[in-house]
């Protein structure tokens, strides 16, 4: 995924990425998993600078969102590169 598109999505958003995250998220096959995935971390940290520290003090906050299966799997599989869910 290109970096520019996720850093295009967050500034209209008013959101820093952290060089570490942006980079795993820009690995993330489904953009879409992604976007869910900084809106909700927005959300439920109330944070406008996104680093890893904010994803593992967080852990306990992230849920699934309600998709479609296919989507589900990219969005599970970006949780687990992130450091948030692991992989059984």
């Amino acid at each position: 995924m290109d970096q520019k598109e996720i850093l295009n999505f967050c500034l209209e958003r008013g959101i820093l990425l952290d060089k570490d995250v942006l980079n795993l998220i820009s690995e993330a096959t489904d953009f879409d998993a992604a976007r869910l995935m900084i809106e909700q971390i927005k959300e439920s940290t109330h944070q406008k600078i996104i680093t890893k520290k904010v994803f593992t003090e967080s852990i306990k906050q992230f849920s699934s969102p309600s998709i479609s299966d296919e989507k589900q799997k990219s969005f599970e599989k970006l949780r687990i590169r992130l450091g948030l869910e692991l992989e059984i």
